[in-house]
């Protein structure tokens, strides 16, 4: 998760919302195919229901392509693979994260058991990425400075974030992810 929401800062960065936001949304590609995979999501499915999953997933894809092909021209003016690639690996991260969340829920564990023990792993990785990135706690503290305008508007994204996370885990248990 955290080294995802890294990627997807360069990817931003590179390409701009608008053309990475579908190219990581690709994770659901992913989901589809570890639900089917790793946890027989759609065995006894119709017709009808497989008919709709590959085909939601070909325009998917589809669209994922296109805005690959289209966004060299496109960029904000960073380098373009390297953002292609950063949120396409975003996606791969996020869409492979489903596993150990339907695994947890097929156990039987609670989501907000699990939302709240997977918060101390996102926040350990998120600091050891900002030290790393920023060149210590001394960096990170001097980046929070900076933009200590933005903070409010900064918690509130992470809020946001959060409670569709929530909403998220709880699909997870009770749809599956494929």
């Amino acid at each position: 998760w955290a080294v995802a929401n890294t990627l997807t800062i360069f990817a931003i960065r590179d390409i701009g919302l608008s053309i990475a936001f579908p190219l990581w949304n690709t994770n659901s590609l992913l989901g589809i195919l570890w639900g089917a995979l790793l946890f027989n999501e759609l065995r006894g499915a119709g017709r009808a229901r497989w008919l709709g999953v590959l085909g939601g997933a070909s325009v998917m894809f589809g669209g994922a392509v296109l805005l690959a092909l289209v966004s060299p021209t496109q960029a904000p003016g960073g380098s373009s693979a390297r953002g292609i690639a950063a949120a396409l690996g975003a996606g791969v991260l996020w869409g492979t994260m489903y596993i150990p969340y339907r695994k947890a829920y097929l156990t039987g564990m609670n989501p907000l058991s699990f939302i709240t023990f997977f918060t101390i792993g996102e926040l350990g990785m998120m600091l050891a990425l900002a030290f790393a990135y920023l060149g210590g706690p001394a960096g990170a503290w001097a980046e929070l400075a900076q933009a200590r305008a933005v903070l409010f508007w900064l918690l509130l994204g992470g809020f946001v974030w959060v409670v569709g996370d929530l909403f998220q885990q709880y699909a997870a248990k009770y749809v599956g992810i494929g």
